[in-house]
């Protein structure tokens, strides 16, 4: 089950599956900058409960929803390990209460935004998300490359990505 979800669209009758798919991206992506501008833990609990209902309207269980983020578990560590040893400003500090703090607030804004990422190619087919990257490159042509193999090049990229 684990390695059949994630990464895999699922068929299904449910509203959220019939939605037009750049309604899906931009919702997707309105959620991925939420996540990025957020500034305190309830406001990201608030995000995070969002993200457990929309994955409800996806008809996925709680703990399916969960496993978006366990291929990410090493970097999410690592990311909270070097965090923690971090200032705000950049600087190197031995471990507080409040680098702790901003260390779990980042690692967990970095977790919202795979599970918003990894619940959209849950509910979109792969030949939606070629073809809105298709029409997302068309700009390119002014510097003379082509949409269709950049959208293919990404096509493959997704697909090869160890979820």
């Amino acid at each position: 089950m684990y390695k059949k979800l994630l990464g895999a669209y699922r068929d299904s009758n449910l509203p959220i599956y019939r939605l037009h798919p750049v309604a899906k991206i931009i919702l997707s992506f309105s959620f991925v900058l939420a996540a990025g501008f957020i500034k305190t833990f309830p406001a990201m609990i608030l995000l995070i409960a969002v993200f457990f209902v929309i994955s409800r309207f996806a008809g996925l269980k709680l703990t399916e929803a969960v496993l978006f983020i366990r291929p990410f578990r090493f970097l999410l560590i690592f990311t909270f390990v070097i965090q923690l040893f971090l200032t705000a400003s950049g600087h190197w500090v031995l471990p507080t209460a409040d680098t702790f703090s901003n260390a779990a607030f980042f690692t967990l804004r970095m977790a919202v935004i795979i599970g918003f990422s990894a619940l959209f190619a849950v509910i979109t087919p792969m030949t939606d998300i070629v073809r809105l990257f298709y029409y997302f490159f068309q700009p390119l042509r002014l510097f003379r490359i082509s949409p269709a193999d950049t959208a293919m090049s990404m096509l493959i990229a997704l697909r090869f990505i160890p979820l």
